[in-house]
């Protein structure tokens, strides 16, 4: 019987040193992020298709590619507090840990992906408008500061 208890105790110890690793690898792996993005795709309609990228130096680059008031490569600085606050949100999201793809459910639907790009590798989420609902504040803060209502600050490449 004395065995028997010491077995468990040694088990739930190392069950709970085992957590404790895995929660401090978990916060100390996150990985800093160099830039973030998204492409709007096409649809069978007149859907806007275009990129935004919001690099970590502040240099957004948005590309319209169809049906947008202006098509080709545009790019404008955004300040660094802003970028911070950004790219902040896809780390503590932690945007890193989802899905590479999620299931289209609707095909006229446009599609939305979203680009991770850190110092080593590009990850690339597929129909990210199937995955969480957080996804969409992501997009809006993407979304939005690609707006070109204000066309200050924008330079045609």
């Amino acid at each position: 019987m004395g065995i028997f208890i010491t077995l468990i105790l040694i088990s739930l110890l190392s069950c709970h040193t085992m957590a404790h690793k895995k929660a401090a690898s978990a916060k100390n792996g996150i990985k800093k992020l160099v830039a973030a993005g998204l492409r709007h795709g096409a649809c069978y309609g007149r859907c806007p298709e275009y990129k935004v990228m919001l690099n970590a130096s502040g240099l957004i680059t948005y590309t319209g590619i169809r049906n947008v008031e202006d098509t080709g490569i545009y790019e404008r600085n955004l300040d660094a507090a802003e970028t911070k606050r950004i790219l902040s949100l896809f780390e503590q999201y932690r945007v890193d840990t989802c899905k590479a793809r999620y299931p289209n459910r609707i095909v006229d639907l446009p599609s939305l992906d979203f680009y991770l790009q850190y110092a080593d590798t590009l990850r690339e989420i597929k129909f990210a408008n199937f995955g969480p609902v957080w996804f969409n504040e992501l997009t809006a803060e993407l979304d939005n500061i690609a707006q070109k209502n204000n066309k200050s600050g924008w330079v045609k490449k």
